[in-house]
């Protein structure tokens, strides 16, 4: 057990809200974002049974609005929020909308702490790590209250980083940490991520290239301080699953890439149980970098979309804001998808899917290796750069998926366009999905486009 030695935070957080559980009062923290109003607040703490929270706050809460992972009981009493729920849970405060929300993470009751020569172990405090450098067997553990500024780089096999501490990026100007993520897995096997905070990033936040066998449980990935500050970004690996996790981000929730031509297919990827919330660009992005074999069998499933962009753009636009993108390029196949029971939290317009056949760029176009190349990216004039082909779509699934809320300014589109007769889109399903209440085909709120290339997509109501 090699142990890091914590200095001292001088930063006092103030926050506009007061929780309690079981009366006792919780530690909140602050995190800076680049709209509404700079900052939001999160909260964490240990839940077995019931459990009763109170939030009191400087903003009027009569008209609060709760969204939760599974189901609680709330209410409001002379001013109070009073939450009750029974086990674990996740939940979004949001007394103005967007601005400065509360988030509450009430988890499972921590196992035992790992020990042995293996374990890295920062206690709490705060550490100033630069680059962390892990290989074969070893396990990182940031406690509860540490913070660990820096990035992690994982290189092997059978390496876990657990605990819940927070890896935090703060301290890094963008495009100027020591990584090209906060936690870079580079060629593992039977990885595991579980349990930790991840705070603003200086680009991507969890990169996995060439990645066999991983399990992300339980993260709160809390971003939105700038744009290419991507959630998880999974490249050229297969037997992935994300689950029980709450994402925010400016850039893209969850992307799908390929970033090696010679790397792995991207098959096999799971996403379920989490809570997903975009301010710019995407919830899920699969393709756009296309340099792998083929790319099949991601599975999005139960999961709340707390928000998504809160700036439309056209579909017609090839930076499109979306809920699903879907973009095949490079002469690659992508097919077998599976998106169900989806709960969309509407607040505004939104392209609800663009699936499209498009000439995009990747890294090999560049010349640079997947493991270097989000700066070069960043500074590089794309439009030099491009795959010599688009790709193709087939076999999509959208199943049990509900838009709720504010019906009063969505849009809806949904938007289809191939290329040619072999860089085509097929057998797109739409089953059960309703927009507030109507099925999605005999919906007003749809704006449905199929352009060419494309077959007609099949709409199923379910009775």
């Amino acid at each position: 057990l090699k142990k890091y030695k914590a200095g001292s935070s001088k930063e006092v957080c103030v926050t506009p809200y007061d929780v309690k559980a079981g009366g006792k009062s919780q530690t909140l923290n602050v995190v800076k974002e680049q709209y509404h109003e700079g900052e939001y607040y999160w909260s964490r703490f240990d839940c077995k049974g019931k459990v009763k929270l109170t939030v009191d706050s400087q903003f009027d809460l009569n008209d609060v609005k709760v969204i939760a992972n599974k189901d609680v009981e709330w209410s409001v009493k002379d001013g109070r929020l009073v939450i009750k729920a029974d086990g674990s849970f996740k939940a979004v405060v949001e007394p103005k909308g967007r601005i400065k929300p509360l988030l509450l993470f009430a988890d499972k009751p921590e196992g035992e702490t790992p020990a042995g020569e293996s374990v890295l172990y920062f206690g709490p405090g705060e550490h100033n790590v630069g680059l962390l450098t892990l290989t074969d067997d070893q396990i990182v553990y940031i406690d509860e209250g540490a913070v660990v500024n820096g990035a992690i780089h994982a290189i092997g096999k059978n390496i876990t980083i657990c605990g819940r501490g927070v890896l935090s990026g703060a301290v890094y100007p963008r495009l100027e940490g020591p990584c090209e993520a906060l936690l870079l897995a580079d060629r593992c096997n039977n990885l595991v991520i579980r349990d930790v905070t991840f705070v603003a990033p200086w680009w991507w936040t969890l990169y996995l290239v060439n990645c066999d066998g991983a399990l992300i449980d339980n993260i709160k990935i809390l971003n939105s301080n700038m744009i290419n500050d991507d959630g998880i970004d999974i490249a050229n690996s297969r037997n992935v699953v994300v689950r029980n996790s709450f994402i925010r981000c400016q850039d893209d929730v969850i992307a799908v890439k390929g970033m090696d031509q010679n790397g792995l297919p991207c098959e096999n990827i799971l996403i379920e149980d989490s809570m997903l919330w975009n301010d710019w660009a995407n919830i899920i992005r699969i393709g756009y970098e296309c340099e792998a074999p083929y790319m099949k069998n991601t599975v999005l499933r139960n999961c709340d979309i707390v928000h998504y962009a809160f700036r439309y753009k056209e579909p017609e636009r090839f930076w499109a804001n979306t809920i699903f993108f879907l973009q095949p390029s490079n002469n690659m196949l992508i097919s077998d998808l599976l998106f169900e029971d989806i709960r969309v939290h509407a607040d505004g317009p939104i392209v609800f899917l663009k699936a499209s056949s498009d000439i995009c760029v990747g890294p090999g176009i560049l010349g640079l290796a997947p493991q270097n190349y989000s700066y070069v990216y960043a500074i590089a004039d794309l439009s030099k750069y491009k795959y010599d082909a688009a790709g193709a779509l087939k076999n999509v699934v959208f199943r049990n998926i509900s838009i709720e809320g504010d019906e009063s300014a969505f849009h809806g589109d949904i938007y289809m366009q191939g290329r040619t007769e072999t860089e085509n889109i097929s057998n797109l399903i739409f089953e059960n999905v309703t927009f507030f209440g109507k099925p999605v085909k005999d919906s007003e709120a749809l704006n449905l486009y199929v352009g060419e290339y494309v077959d007609e997509p099949v709409f199923v109501e379910i009775k």
